[in-house]
């Protein structure tokens, strides 16, 4: 029941909804309310926020408190949490980061970012490093010079080359970030990780392409199902976040 104490199990708090006590009366014998008090995947959070728990502490400290706030779990760390209208960059950089961490974990010398693509149900955006962005919607092909979005917020934060000395591959570090991040599904990086296992004939060098979104878009769909009765206002607008499936994809050169 997401207005019991605040759960430690991470699947049972994968949205934090911050809403003032009255709303939460109301929720309890109005239309639809109840709905929202079973959803086993959310957890309510009366508005002033109070508690212990590290992750409330965090969260707090953070500012993402505020009253009718929506709030995302982040796919790779269960008690970091953004706001959900800038979830998909946030958990986009991070997972770049431990894309980069991992490539240090396998002996990399070098990963260099070559392209960043934002896809949304308009159309796509594409920045090449030393070009400008091109955008594509329906019908129309254009390439253009000025900032984009979310696609210039990715852009503006990714660092672009991360240069490390190189050396030997420690595999046994790269799985365990793997597991810790949850990201061992990733098709790139757990084929990455086979072929730096193996200490006959290395990898010397891949180009691949990196979706940064995938994960996220898990996340979000639990926002996707909410039915919030219209008693409660919430401050951000979930349902065009999740209507406009933004996909953030890089192409990155690794260099062993």
């Amino acid at each position: 029941m997401a207005t019991k104490p605040f759960p430690e199990d991470a699947q049972q708090r994968k949205a934090l909804l911050v809403l003032d006590q009255s709303e939460i009366d109301r929720c309890r014998y109005e239309d639809g309310g109840s709905d929202l008090l079973l959803n086993e995947e959310i957890h309510i959070l009366e508005f002033p926020v109070r508690g212990s728990q590290k992750v409330i502490q965090d969260i707090v400290g953070e500012d993402l408190v505020r009253r009718g706030a929506v709030l995302v779990q982040s796919p790779f760390d269960k008690d970091r949490y953004e706001d959900v209208e800038k979830a998909e960059e946030s958990f986009a950089l991070a997972k770049h980061g431990h894309f980069s961490t991992f490539c240090k974990h396998l002996g990399a010398r070098k990963v260099r970012i070559e392209q960043i693509q934002l896809s949304q149900t308009s159309g796509t955006k594409t920045w090449n490093v030393g070009g400008g962005i091109k955008v594509k919607t329906v019908g129309a092909d254009v390439g253009v010079d000025v900032e984009q979005d979310g696609l210039d917020v990715v852009r503006s934060q990714l660092t672009l080359v991360d240069t490390f000395e190189g050396g030997q591959a420690d595999v046994k570090a790269a799985e365990e970030l793997l597991r810790r991040t949850k990201l061992l599904g990733d098709p790139n990086m757990s084929g990455l990780l086979d072929m730096r296992r193996s200490g006959s004939n290395p990898l010397k060098s891949r180009t691949l392409t990196l979706n940064l979104s995938s994960e996220t878009k898990r996340n979000l769909s639990v926002i996707g199902r909410l039915k919030v009765p219209p008693f409660i206002k919430l401050e951000a607008d979930y349902k065009r976040v999740v209507q406009e499936q933004s996909e953030y994809t890089l192409t990155v050169e690794v260099l062993f």
